[in-house]
């Protein structure tokens, strides 16, 4: 037997790689970018398919179609609608969709046609009223359809269980906001629309409501601060010009003349209220002549704006035309009997004249129109902390007509006929003012003899 050690073979897991591939180098690389193709090009269609499939959910669409109903696109909403309505367990949100439309478009339609609208409203909601992912919205598009219809006490209700089932629905905030602040109580209207800032700061509304209210509570630098907030907001807004208007006319209350001036340059339609309120900016300036011709244009556009008549009489005053004065001042008081600051510039007028029991007349008219305004002021702070009182409705509407103010008078009376439609007192005075309203128009209209 050789002692001649036997060579072994080398197990399998200790035998070396070899250090060539069998591939060339080219056809190694071109197999690596097919491969990487073919990863990207799975990715790619990976990420198509699920984006398709995210924007074809059911549920997206139908945000998709809310989106569009708050701007107005309502041929998208009505679109999407249709695709929802053939998607199985959709059916309440299609409907939705389609009341929306119908409660968006009401103010739009002729008055004929409101009933029908209604009831089809009413069929179309009551899917929707019954599945739980929809109700918030349904309470809320039923509340903007009796608020629009000023059902007062039932809008409220449904508004108040719509927020209470979602906190987060903006439109029902400013929708109640609305709701009190035509009924007279303010705070109640500025607290919703706080809230409704809060939810969605984007949104120029509650901003323009709250720069409303401070106008006419006369919280002048409130209502500068939210006017130039809502517009910042809102730069396409249709009443776009209305607000800057309103601006302008506090910035004037507030002697900021240069301010005003500059935004009544951005108010791109022109109207009486714009040609009135340059007047005053310029007569602020001592810019007579101009203030004069803006005053021709704005009482060519309003022949009986009261306010525009009330400058026109104090420029001449001033000048010393007593007979103008008299003519504008006369006019101005005929186009606003409660209005105190044209009688006293007629009583001061008077004066001038000699013209002693005129002058006395005017002082005890003006004396019984602030003592009048003493007691309005009363009579809405009770009103505005007992929001749904029909008969406190009533009082200051019954006040303000002693005032010969009918617009106002009317605004009271509807309501408190929305709070008690069987508010006899405010049905019977709505009555005898449409006969009176009537009765004026014919007056004027009628071709003198």
């Amino acid at each position: 037997m050789s002692d001649t050690p036997q060579a072994t073979a080398a197990p399998a897991w200790e035998t070396p790689l070899p250090t060539e591939s069998p591939l060339p180098s080219r056809r190694r690389a071109a197999a690596r970018s097919m491969l990487a193709g073919y990863v990207l090009l799975a990715l790619y269609f990976a990420a198509a398919g699920g984006s398709y499939w995210y924007v074809s959910r059911p549920d997206y669409r139908f945000r998709q179609a809310w989106r569009a109903l708050d701007n107005t696109d309502y041929e998208q909403v009505r679109h999407e609608a249709s695709r929802l309505g053939d998607t199985p367990g959709y059916a309440p949100h299609a409907r939705l969709l389609e009341a929306a439309v119908v409660v968006r478009t009401m103010s739009s339609q002729t008055e004929s046609a409101t009933s029908n609208m209604y009831q089809s409203l009413n069929r179309k909601l009551v899917q929707a009223l019954q599945h739980p992912d929809t109700k918030p919205l349904s309470l809320l598009i039923m509340g903007e359809a009796l608020t629009n219809a000023s059902a007062y006490r039932e809008a409220r209700a449904v508004l108040t269980e719509a927020v209470y089932m979602d906190p987060n629905l903006t439109r029902a905030f400013i929708l109640l906001a609305q709701l009190s602040y035509d009924a007279g109580s303010n705070e109640d209207a500025m607290n919703a629309l706080y809230r409704a800032t809060r939810l969605d700061d984007l949104n120029p509304r509650p901003y323009r409501l709250m720069g409303l209210i401070s106008f006419e509570l006369h919280n002048i630098d409130d209502a500068i601060s939210n006017y130039t907030e809502s517009l910042r907001r809102s730069l396409q807004s249709p009443d776009r010009d209305q607000m800057l208007l309103e601006l302008a006319e506090c910035e004037l209350m507030d002697d900021r003349v240069d301010d005003a001036l500059t935004t009544l340059a951005s108010v791109r339609r022109d109207s009486a209220l714009k040609y009135y309120l340059r007047a005053r900016c310029h007569f602020e300036r001592d810019n007579v002549e101009e203030a004069r011709a803006d005053l021709r244009r704005s009482l060519e556009e309003e022949p009986d704006n009261a306010r525009a008549l009330l400058l026109k009489g104090t420029i001449a005053l001033e000048a010393k035309d007593f007979d103008a004065a008299r003519s504008a001042l006369s006019q101005a008081v005929d186009a606003d009997p409660s209005d105190v600051e044209a009688r006293t510039k007629l009583w001061q007028l008077y004066q001038q004249l000699g013209k002693r029991a005129l002058a006395e007349r005017e002082v005890k008219v003006t004396n019984r129109i602030r003592q009048a305004g003493i007691l309005i002021d009363t009579t809405l702070q009770r009103a505005s902390r007992d929001p749904t009182n029909p008969e406190l409705r009533y009082l200051v509407g019954a006040q303000f007509l002693e005032l010969e103010r009918p617009d106002d008078a009317i605004r009271w009376f509807r309501m408190a006929l929305a709070l008690d439609p069987s508010h006899a007192s405010s049905r019977q005075a709505m009555e005898e003012l449409g006969e009176q309203l009537d009765r004026s128009v014919v007056e004027r209209t009628s071709p003198t003899p």
